[in-house]
């Protein structure tokens, strides 16, 4: 299993103070081929705009509108609506608002495609299911008997359901997967695949060649606890894999990290020259405190992609020092050169105006419109059966231009990615494409297969 990091999610105030923050963004200098969204929308965006209400998306053509599928075809379907769950850990008591973007995207799509019709004239019914981290057995068990299916959104314990799941034969369609019995389970897809043989860490392999040294000299940063050794094993195989030497590998405190001072004395004693950091956006920034405070900072800072959010800059109080962040979306910044980005941003900002904008929500609105398309295919013949028959025919997955490619059928990882620089002072910080200049980059060295 590799998942693209342990996340916190909380919503945003609105969409507007994201399309500032991307318009600051076009305007660093590290950034000149990089264009912005605006709040004002460009000729481009405009035309996204008129059709956002029409069920036509991106590459991908028209995904949702009126038709002519009839009769209650299997659990959750009925003539008129397909009931579907999509599941987050929101109320879990460590971490309150845990992937809460899931949700957000879930009310934004469904209402998006509601208004276009729905899917094949079948309205959606948006079931949100809190598994509280703890919980997941019991929100399986109850969707099994309620939803077509689970779409958009994971649970990070998602293998203690995965019995009760299989039992009843509950397909889900996530954003990615957590569980390690769980990524190669059936009944599965996944907009971003996350094989157990696969890690994805895009560009940190031109990182060793553009930053002499750093090859030698690599750090990690882990949560503590069952998913923290689940990760150290993850990403250190997967540095050794492209040929890193790893001279620290450190974990923090989940519950209370009293000081991040030790693990910084212990990063430099070590010689750390590239770090990477798979935390929380709290910890993450605390650490980047904690950095400032003694003067020290790795040559390199890289992190996945779920620290790709507005909130991460928010949560900042100071200004990290050679921090970067690889993805395999299209970047944010780019949206008035991208179409389906401006048309996301569009609908997001139209259908649910609070919503998190960041990673994690463009890979849920990705899995949503896998889940719609194969549903619109199957058409009266909608059950869990056609659906998941229908995803097992998609090779070539990109959410309409939202991502890089992926190959949902073939639970293959996708390895092209774009890495992201934060430029700025503290209180005015921005994500800024870094590398590629254009498009993405996507050598083999950025999802190393290891022993799973």
């Amino acid at each position: 299993m590799q998942h693209p990091g342990r996340r916190t999610s909380t919503k945003i105030s609105a969409v507007v103070s994201v399309l500032a923050m991307l318009a600051l963004a076009a305007c660093s200098s590290s950034s000149p081929s990089s264009s912005a969204a605006s709040s004002t929308p460009s000729s481009t965006q405009s035309g996204q705009a008129q059709s956002t209400a029409s069920g036509s998306f991106g590459t991908l053509g028209q995904v949702c509108g009126p038709g002519s599928a009839t009769g209650a075809t299997a659990t959750g379907v009925t003539a008129s609506s397909i009931e579907v769950a999509t599941v987050a850990d929101v109320g879990a008591a460590s971490s309150p608002g845990l992937d809460q973007a899931f949700w957000d995207t879930g009310t934004a799509f469904t209402a998006w495609c509601n208004a276009a019709g729905g899917i094949d004239g079948r309205k959606l019914v948006l079931d949100k299911r809190d598994a509280a981290l703890t919980d997941y057995p019991p929100i399986v068990q109850t969707s099994c008997t309620a939803d077509l299916a689970m779409v958009g959104g994971q649970a990070v314990l998602d293998d203690t359901g995965l019995a009760d799941r299989l039992k009843c034969g509950l397909p889900d369609i996530a954003p990615y997967i957590f569980g390690p019995n769980s990524v190669n389970a059936p009944l599965k897809a996944a907009a971003f695949p996350t094989p157990n043989d696969q890690v994805f860490l895009g560009g940190v392999a031109k990182f060793f060649t553009a930053f002499p040294g750093t090859k030698q000299a690599v750090g990690v940063i882990v949560p503590n606890g069952a998913a923290g050794v689940e990760q150290q094993k993850i990403f250190t195989e997967g540095l050794k894999a492209i040929g890193g030497n790893l001279v620290s590998v450190l974990e923090y405190n989940t519950t209370v990290q009293a000081s991040w001072t030790p693990l910084v004395d212990k990063l430099r004693s070590a010689g750390v020259k590239l770090l990477l950091i798979d935390a929380d956006l709290g910890p993450t920034a605390a650490l980047e405190e904690a950095m400032q405070t003694q003067n020290w900072w790795p040559q390199v800072q890289v992190v996945p992609p779920h620290l790709y959010a507005s909130e991460f800059l928010k949560q900042l109080t100071v200004a990290p020092e050679n921090f970067y962040v690889y993805t395999p979306i299209a970047p944010l910044e780019d949206a008035s050169a991208n179409p389906p980005t401006a048309q996301y941003i569009q609908i997001m900002h139209t259908y649910d105006p609070s919503g998190e904008i960041g990673f994690p929500s463009v890979e849920a609105f990705s899995s949503w419109l896998l889940f719609a398309e194969a549903a619109k295919a199957c058409g009266s013949s909608l059950t869990r059966t056609c659906l998941m028959s229908k995803i097992a025919t998609t090779t070539s997955w990109t959410g309409g231009g939202l991502t890089s490619q992926a190959n949902p059928a073939a639970n293959a990882m996708p390895a092209c990615y774009v890495v992201l620089k934060i430029t700025g002072s503290a209180g005015h910080l921005a994500f800024s494409r870094y590398e590629p200049a254009t498009g993405f980059d996507c050598s083999p060295d950025n999802a190393p297969h290891i022993a799973p």
